[in-house]
């Protein structure tokens, strides 16, 4: 999953979109004809574009969005509005913070091969209007999701899924994958609903009849529970809109990305609380370089990242350090490679020497000996300027490597130079981040053919102990295959991994309390909040 704040997540060559207007008013649509995949875009106007008016250190609780774009949870592309998604829409399974999937709309799952997935619902839960969630409208909403640029790298592996009892729905995976549930963090809408706007959901909240606040959703299980009646939606198109008016106290939660465009700041009296995500920062290696076809050279430059650097100074301690493609916290992640691979500048330059690498003129920088003759060098790494805190964190590594003489180059890149670069090859190295899917499959990233895979890396061992850990039938054996997998990556090293980013969610100081959001759902455990406006909204 790509996107422009986070340059190696959406490429442009690779994936075009027109940003279309829905129509469709509040509420559920007639079963579309179509019954497989009606057509997910409809020119017309949106509906409840009037924002709800309030005035400064009002004394309710409100939530940015955006009336230019659908509030559809599947085919939304607004940040803003996939967070308004989340008290709306619940998901299949949730992930919590430690990276484990748990059922949330299911009740149960079995595989025996992990390519045949059947899955139990919950059918003691409904839609706010009160209908029963069928394995019907489980089965559609992953169809529709297959198909969103938000979830199509996510299902990638999904051959297809269908409804086949009164209580059950199938999924038929590419390859086996015995951890795929947790790829499984869909938005369940009604079937039939896709081309709404504003299409029924189970969640907490319901829209309003205008559709320009929440109200409690009656049925959900903890309605009772919920710390506030209703929840605002303000009109905010521009990030410094959204900014303004939380630091003015009318929008009250946000979430934040350190390492995103432009690392937008917000200011005033507020509570930061951190989650983790799968989104990986590393090091990229044009493996079609003739240096960096030998291992040894690129094993070097696990010791030329300053990842304390880069996590506690540029990233303000909003990040955690890897040296692996899994976080720290994965229970498949081998915590002696830590210390093994921890920044070195002398290690890096003496591994370099060993490889072959030398100042063999004396003029103060490396040269790589080629059919007997030193060559000189001329790296080039590329970085997307759009985000400061990568651009800050290439320098620093570019300042390093030349300290060492090896001489690298810094290429600034716009998001649509950056991507053409990368898509044609012209870089050595890049500075890049990626969104991983929960169940750690690497296979876009490693495999020959991969999506992600610039490095030119055309190993079939990757693919191969990617395969037999994602199978693996028993956890014991699955530790056993992902010990061998992550082991080989950080010996051949494709990549240099950097960290793994933690996201804040800002609230106005003392309001809430009791939140411990999720990545995939900021609101994962409202019932619990305390809510204090120090007026009319608390419950």
């Amino acid at each position: 999953m790509l996107n422009r704040n986070r340059p190696l997540r959406r490429l442009a060559p690779l994936l075009v979109c027109a940003a279309l207007l829905l129509t469709c008013g509040c509420g559920k649509q007639p079963a579309d004809p179509d019954v497989g995949l009606p057509d997910d875009a409809l020119t017309g106007e949106l509906p409840g574009k009037t924002p709800f008016k309030a005035n400064a250190a009002d004394d309710v609780f409100s939530l940015a969005y955006n009336p230019e774009m659908s509030l559809n949870p599947i085919t939304t592309r607004s940040e803003d509005n996939i967070l308004v998604s989340e008290l709306v829409y619940e998901t299949l399974v949730r992930v919590d913070n430690d990276y484990q999937w748990h059922p949330n709309l299911i009740s149960d799952c079995t595989t025996s091969d992990g390519v045949w997935w059947v899955f139990t619902v919950d059918t003691t839960r409904a839609f706010s209007d009160g209908t029963p969630v069928t394995p019907k409208d489980c089965a559609y909403s992953i169809q529709r999701a297959q198909r969103a640029a938000r979830f199509s790298g996510r299902l990638r592996n999904v051959y297809g899924a269908s409804a086949i009892s009164e209580t059950q729905f199938a999924v038929s995976l590419a390859k086996a994958d015995m951890l795929f549930p947790a790829r499984l963090v869909i938005p369940v809408i009604p079937y039939g609903s896709g081309n709404l706007d504003y299409p029924l959901g189970t969640g907490p909240y319901a829209f309003s009849t205008d559709c320009t606040s929440l109200v409690v959703n009656a049925v959900w299980p903890q309605a009772d529970s919920l710390p506030l009646d209703t929840i605002y939606l303000r009109a905010t198109v521009l990030a410094e809109d959204r900014i303004a008016e939380f630091e003015d106290g009318l929008i009250d939660l946000v979430v934040h990305d350190p390492g995103g465009t432009s690392n937008l700041g917000y200011g005033g009296v507020t509570d930061a609380r951190l989650f983790h995500t799968t989104n990986l920062h590393y090091l990229g290696i044009n493996q079609k370089n003739v240096m960096f076809r030998y291992p040894a050279c690129r094993f070097a430059l696990h010791f030329a990242v300053n990842r304390a650097y880069i996590t506690n100074t540029l990233l303000g301690g909003t990040a955690v350090q890897t040296v692996l493609p899994l976080p720290p916290s994965c229970p498949y992640y081998l915590s002696s490679y830590t210390d093994r691979l921890r920044f070195d500048l002398d290690k890096c330059k003496t591994i370099l020497n060993n490889a072959g690498l030398d100042d063999y003129d004396e003029d103060g920088q490396l040269e790589f000996m080629e059919a007997g003759i030193p060559a000189e060098l001329n790296l080039r790494m590329i970085v997307c300027s759009d985000s400061t805190t990568k651009l800050e964190a290439a320098r620093r590594i570019v300042s390093d490597l030349n300290g060492i003489g090896l001489p690298v180059t810094l290429s600034e890149l716009d998001w649509n130079s950056y991507t053409n670069a990368l898509a044609n090859g012209e870089f050595d190295l890049y500075y890049a981040e990626v969104m991983l899917t929960p169940d750690w499959d690497l296979t876009e990233l490693f495999a020959e053919g991969g999506t992600l895979n610039f490095m030119g890396e055309t190993d079939p061992n990757y693919l191969s102990y990617i395969d037999q850990f994602l199978a693996a039938p028993d956890e014991e054996l699955r530790q056993q295959c992902g010990k061998i997998l992550l082991e080989y990556v950080a010996e051949t090293a494709p990549i240099i991994p950097i960290c793994f980013e933690r996201h804040q969610v800002l609230t106005r100081r003392d309001v809430v309390s009791g939140m411990s959001p999720t990545q995939y759902n900021v609101f994962d455990n409202i019932a619990e909040w305390k809510v204090d406006l120090g007026r009319t909204q608390e419950k």
